[in-house]
């Protein structure tokens, strides 16, 4: 199973573009990181994929979508999702005034809408802290328990792919390092695939096993994370490390994909 996007271009309002040229893999039960910083297209790219482009009157007008060999290009997103494929959308969406216990509720109803059988303890597993939140509304949660939250209805729902938005914004450094080794174990232990969409790049890294860098709409780098995270130009532009013995500014030098 993969998923493959073939050169796609996302048009917003008819005249609004979104991303120009975009193409990725996503292997079966890997990671893989979609990076970039602000407004290069990442957000944009999940959408068009989920479906949820849809929904906001954008289009993908060239290039193609496709998971395990079905054309998914601008599909609704409740078709993608009863294929397995599902957004965990940017900024932590809760319902403020529902419970945790209210939240697991409604993804367990989902899970069994789509002929799948929810089971509450791997989310247990997983964020344990869930557990002892469960009378909390989700509006009184921190910034990493509305993650957790969010992460964990995803998992309840059970689906193959998890496409994941911006999972570190607004979280501490510490809470950042947590979640994303949480999102390791869940890959490792449950196979589930995840597309993962960053600013940070050293974090998705250190968990990827393949990733993508965005630039105004377009990959510019790819490669295996382990090659990114030893690429020089990375360190310096997207990790900030800068080289030993630059006196000067260093210009940027990679060679990008596309003309």
């Amino acid at each position: 199973m993969s998923l493959v996007v073939d050169r796609i271009q996302v048009v917003y309002n008819k005249y609004i573009l979104g991303v120009k040229n975009v193409s990725l893999k996503a292997e079966e039960g890997k990671i893989t990181a979609l990076m970039g910083p602000n407004g290069a297209g990442k957000s944009t790219t999940l959408k068009a994929i989920s479906g949820v482009a849809k929904l906001e009157r954008g289009e993908v007008t060239m290039g193609k979508v496709i998971f395990e060999g079905t054309d998914i290009t601008n599909k609704h997103p409740e078709e993608v999702l009863k294929l397995g494929l599902l957004q965990v959308l940017e900024g932590r969406r809760v319902f403020e005034e529902l419970t945790v216990e209210d939240h697991l509720k409604v993804a367990e109803r989902t899970a069994r809408r789509l002929g799948r059988r929810p089971d509450r303890e791997v989310v247990f597993q997983y964020f344990p802290r869930l557990r002892e939140l469960m009378s909390r509304r989700a509006g009184y949660l921190s910034g990493g328990e509305q993650q957790m939250l969010v992460i964990g209805m995803a998992l309840a729902i059970r689906p193959r792919v998890i496409l994941l938005d911006e999972p570190s914004l607004g979280l501490s450094p510490k809470a950042v390092d947590d979640l994303f080794q949480v999102l390791k174990q869940i890959n490792r232990n449950e196979g589930i695939t995840i597309l993962l969409a960053e600013q940070n790049v050293a974090a998705s890294l250190e968990i990827a096993h393949y990733g993508y860098i965005l630039e105004n709409g377009r990959v510019v780098l790819d490669g295996p994370a382990t090659s990114l995270r030893d690429n020089p130009d990375v360190k310096e532009f997207y990790m900030g490390l800068k080289a030993e013995g630059y006196k000067n500014v260093k210009y940027w030098k990679r060679k990008k994909r596309y003309l």
